[in-house]
């Protein structure tokens, strides 16, 4: 979803070769800063939603009910068995294949909407060339003759002749234009189209990243995650604890660091880690203070405005530090067995904090809206693990009352129901639905404008032009009523 929502695909417009235009990014269009927040703030509340706690029913239900929904980012609620009706008989162990799967899935992602913005781009170009192709061969038929003095087709004439100057012919030509020229004019519209191709490919790479990040961060974890078992056979003292190995942790038959755990491990997993866990964030840092000069330019907003956009000048590399909180949560939940119940959630706590307290201390968000929003949203994520620690048992055994547990998990999800619909008023606020309805509106239109001298009679012009009147109509200012004045004259508030 947020894939989408942040692709160029929808924050474009298409412009022909002939004003020397092509596709941009167009990041004012689509206020997306909140989806990010948004989805930043349920990536964290998956994540707290996997620790070995108590959780009462207040809270138990949403955070069922979260996981689902959010399973597209959250590969743990994903059971990739259940869509393989014959993993025994695959050549890798299952928890090898949920690893390549998982971690793969962000290069599939990435590659299908790479082909999605593509074929917008081709259909935008061949569109327009082979109308005006197709007419200016029906121009010499005698089909066209026929409706051209027919009442019914009064534009057809005039619609052929406007294709015959399309800029996909050559101009001035009576009969077909030469196919060399043709071509030429073809291949012009379609290099403007792809003329910032790469700058959309970047973009879209960082939206892929961010949406995939955990997912991808928790299986290359995971493969360095190892638990101790017991040997209930051990002689001579069968009731002492002995550990003959560590055991790879998503499967449990098999020995860390022996047979083909080894080879993935070395080869697989310390270069996704590498690449995930230490070149992402500090490769987003680097970028951005080396182009600290360029942050104002055009083309350098295009092709990584994704990354600091929302951020002040000063604070415009904030984007690694959020990085590494998001690859110190996911590690705290997958070696979190080692820790334990308590001090996996303590330390999920202590790194919600910090984040809370460098957010209101270094301020990096351009915008007091968006400041207040992702302070707010912290300190939902922090006051929900500091519940959880409350559910879990004392050190003297002694748990906490059943009434407690529900009285604390209602307030903790009353918290976070506020920061929604917080969130979701900033959202009316800085979108209007006036300003995508006039672009359907004015599609609409243009559609209608074109297929009329195609259509008989004039209801698709009576259609078109109460179309275009209501876009005008939403479009325009709307002024408030004539305000009193001390001297008694009124005056119209813009």
């Amino acid at each position: 979803m947020a894939a989408l929502l942040e692709s160029p695909v929808a924050m474009q417009v298409h412009q022909s070769a002939s004003n020397a235009k092509a596709f941009d990014p167009i990041f004012s269009l689509c206020k997306c800063w909140f989806v990010s927040f948004l989805v930043c703030t349920l990536q964290y509340m998956v994540l707290i939603g996997t620790l070995r706690v108590p959780w009462p029913d207040t809270l138990l239900l949403p955070i069922k009910a979260l996981t689902w929904f959010w399973s597209a980012s959250s590969s743990e609620t994903l059971a990739l068995e259940c869509l393989m009706t014959h993993a025994e008989q695959l050549a890798l162990p299952i928890a090898l294949t949920r690893t390549l799967f998982y971690t793969g899935m962000p290069v599939a992602v990435y590659v299908v909407l790479l082909g999605i913005e593509a074929f917008v781009r081709l259909s935008l170009v061949l569109i327009p060339a082979v109308t005006a192709w197709l007419a200016l061969g029906f121009r010499h038929t005698k089909a066209f003759h026929a409706l051209s003095r027919s009442k019914s087709f009064p534009g057809m004439r005039r619609f052929v002749m406007k294709q015959q100057q399309s800029r996909f012919l050559a101009p001035g030509v009576i009969g077909p234009a030469a196919p060399t020229s043709s071509q030429a004019a073809f291949m012009r519209e379609l290099q403007a189209g792809f003329t910032s191709f790469g700058n959309t490919a970047w973009v879209l790479a960082g939206t892929t990243i961010f949406f995939f990040l955990p997912s991808v961060v928790r299986y290359a974890l995971s493969l360095f995650s190892c638990v101790k078992l017991d040997d209930p056979d051990y002689i001579p003292y069968p009731w002492t604890a002995a550990a003959p190995g560590t055991y790879f942790l998503q499967d449990l038959n098999q020995q860390c660091w022996t047979g083909w755990h080894w080879y993935w491990a070395i080869f697989y997993g310390i270069p996704i880690v590498v690449m995930t866990c230490v070149a992402l964030p500090v490769g987003i840092a680097a970028v951005i203070l080396r182009n600290k000069a360029n942050l104002q330019e055009p083309w350098f907003k295009r092709k990584h405005g994704s990354l600091y956009r929302i951020f002040r000048t000063e604070r415009a590399a904030w984007g690694a530090v959020v990085a590494v909180q998001t690859i110190v949560l996911v590690a705290v939940t997958v070696f979190g067995l080692a820790l334990g119940p308590y001090h996996q959630t303590l330390a999920m706590s202590a790194a919600f904090a910090l984040t809370l307290v460098l957010l209101m201390l270094f301020k990096p968000l351009k915008h007091k809206q968006q400041q207040h929003l992702l302070t707010f949203g912290y300190a939902c994520l922090f006051a929900t693990t500091l519940a959880a620690l409350s559910f879990m048992p004392s050190y003297d055994g002694k748990t906490p009352p059943h009434a407690y547990c529900l009285t604390m998990g209602a307030c903790a999800l009353a918290l976070n129901v506020v920061y929604l619909v917080y969130a979701l008023v900033q959202l009316k606020r800085s979108i209007t639905a006036e300003q995508p309805l006039n672009r359907l509106l004015s599609m609409v239109v243009s559609v209608l404008n074109k297929a009329a001298p195609l259509l008989p009679g004039g209801c698709v012009n009576n259609v078109s032009q109460r179309l275009a009147s209501f876009s005008a109509s939403i479009s325009s200012p709307v002024q408030k009523p004539a305000a009193p004045t001390p001297t008694g004259k009124s005056v119209t508030v813009p």
